[in-house]
């Protein structure tokens, strides 16, 4: 980049431009960093611009672009957008007829990285690019579902049982009231651990973005019934007293155009079921301890409702880098967080890679990695699937309205009808694999209704985080941790489930009785397939006797 070209073109036209992060970056720059802290595309090379191989008319053309996306679009959107365009810029922006010739050979992710290149310049007044747009537009590839992508779709239910029981499980393994010393915070196995484990839970409870989570700071969260006093929220959309300890969640939008960081949060705040409110109770009263040992260790005194104050504008998911600083005085702290600051927040790709460490039960693939997006696949499949309308759907999951009202027009029919046909032979080739006779004394018994055995547990530790809401037997079939008799009598267990969801069926049922009858219903149908492939097994072995 040390052409004379480039020199002068700097010289002659220095510019500068503040991103939508809040930096200010030299347009002419070999580097653009558009974030103050390492996150998804934050920092890209720009060297490659100045080649004197491109036009200068070209190279203005392609800085507008560039400088556009950067003021106004996410950091990793901007990134996206030059990595995808740049291969095909080396020699300025190609005629629209070389662009038709290699556009047939481009990889979906070029391809519309250069519509949005094209789609951009249009809309800034460029109308020479005009043709180069509607070709780009008119020729993009068919979007291919990725909802039922058994590696990057909606979780099935197993596989969802299965992440939010490993979710359960780290938890309850916490010791919430043990004292802990400084050190302890300081490290990211330790306090970084609990963290991790948090995040991931509030993950799924809100069905979120993880760039959210970064953003949450403690002032977010307040319990059901206060106000956030925050112009932007209508106050009749906040959450209101429950007459339970409750609390609510502000959520900033991860996708707000043109909008900076924190300056545009959702409608609507979330509430916090009981159980999820206690977790982040039980976490901001660790980490006010870890805030208090670091200011003693500092010389800091400090009383509680200044402590309260002062953390109120620190970030939730905390660098533990924060923990080895030398914080003397509560100015300091103040300084340091602000309602707008970014300092020391974790970056969203550590909260995504949290969710990638958790074991996860699959019948469908060899690994199963849980994203945010495949949590918010799974939920709004499962409401679609319920009736919930794609309003509501967007306001559980935070997505538009018409990326909602996409899932309310699968065909779920006949997805479910080849599910159930490929977890039937799952099932058969994994559980029966190594044919249950008879409970060992060392593993834990399954108990049906008259207190005779009809299965044994894998891994007992694994059902002390299992919620199922009709409770062994009837919830045990289908797990993975369930390892059925074959002789044991499961057509009693069928009655009883039969039963059982005749008479809920019945009822004038509530959302949440719908979701539970539903679930029974699916119930019946792991114990029917249990009991044939028990049959099978049998069968065959009386057959070979």
């Amino acid at each position: 980049m040390s052409c004379v070209l480039a020199a002068e073109v700097r010289a002659y036209e220095p510019r500068t431009l503040t991103t939508r992060g809040g930096l200010t970056v030299d347009v002419t720059a070999d580097e653009w960093q558009l974030l103050a802290t390492p996150a998804k595309g934050w920092k890209f090379d720009m060297s490659w611009i100045w080649d004197t191989s491109i036009p200068d008319l070209d190279r203005s053309h392609m800085l507008v672009v560039y400088s556009h996306y950067a003021i106004t679009k996410a950091a990793n959107t901007t990134t996206t957008v030059v990595c995808n365009t740049k291969p095909f810029f080396s020699s300025g922006i190609p005629k629209l007829i070389a662009l038709r010739t290699k556009w047939s050979g481009l990889p979906t992710h070029q391809k519309k990285g250069l519509n949005q290149f094209f789609g951009t310049l249009s809309k800034l007044g460029y109308r020479e690019y005009q043709y180069h747009h509607a070709f780009t537009e008119a020729n993009l590839d068919p979007e291919r579902p990725k909802v039922f992508d058994p590696q990057k779709g909606a979780l099935s239910e197993q596989e969802f049982d299965s992440f939010c029981a490993s979710l359960n499980l780290r938890l309850q393994l916490i010791d919430w009231q043990i004292e802990r010393p400084l050190e302890f915070f300081q490290s990211g196995n330790w306090f970084g651990s609990i963290m991790a484990a948090v995040s991931n839970k509030l993950l799924a409870a809100i069905v979120r973005r993880p760039v959210q989570l970064s953003m949450l700071k403690w002032c977010d969260v307040l319990p059901a019934g206060r106000r956030f006093d925050d112009p932007r929220i209508d106050p009749s959309h906040e959450v209101g007293s429950l007459g339970i300890d409750q609390l609510q969640i502000r959520l900033f939008k991860a996708k707000a155009e043109g909008r900076s960081w924190r300056t545009a949060p959702e409608k609507y705040p979330l509430p916090l079921n009981a159980k999820n409110s206690e977790i982040l109770s039980n976490y901001k009263r660790l980490y006010i301890l870890g805030v208090t040992l670091l200011l003693k260790r500092n010389g800091c005194s400090i009383s509680q409702q200044e402590l309260l104050n002062a953390v109120s504008n620190m970030p939730i998911f905390i660098s533990v880098n924060f923990f080895l600083l030398e914080i003397a005085s509560q100015n300091d702290l103040s300084a340091l967080f602000t309602d707008k600051s970014r300092a020391l927040h974790i970056s969203e790709s550590s909260i995504t890679a949290h969710t990638r460490h958790i074991s996860v039960g699959s019948s469908r693939v060899d690994r199963c990695i849980v994203t945010s997006n495949r949590i918010r696949h799974t939920v709004l499949t499962r409401g679609a699937q319920a009736g919930l309308s794609a309003t509501m759907l967007a306001k559980i999951t935070g997505v538009t309205v018409p990326a909602a009202r996409h899932y309310i027009d699968l065909d779920y029919d006949s997805r479910l009808m080849i599910d159930d046909l490929y977890l039937g032979s799952e099932f058969l080739a994994a559980v029966f694999s190594n044919p249950l006779e008879q409970v060992a004394n060392e593993e834990d018994k399954v108990l049906d209704h008259e207190f005779n055995a009809v299965g044994g547990l894998r891994d007992k530790k694994c059902c002390t985080s299992c919620s199922a809401v009709m409770g062994r037997p009837i919830g045990c079939y289908g797990c993975n941790n369930f390892r059925p008799i074959l002789e044991a009598d499961h057509g009693t267990v069928l009655e009883l489930a039969e039963l059982k969801l005749e008479a809920n069926s019945k009822k004038l049922l509530s959302p949440e009785e719908k979701l539970s009858v539903e679930k029974l219903g699916k119930q019946v149908k792991w114990i029917k397939l249990t009991i044939n492939v028990c049959n099978q097994v049998l069968e065959t072995r009386h057959g070979i006797e």
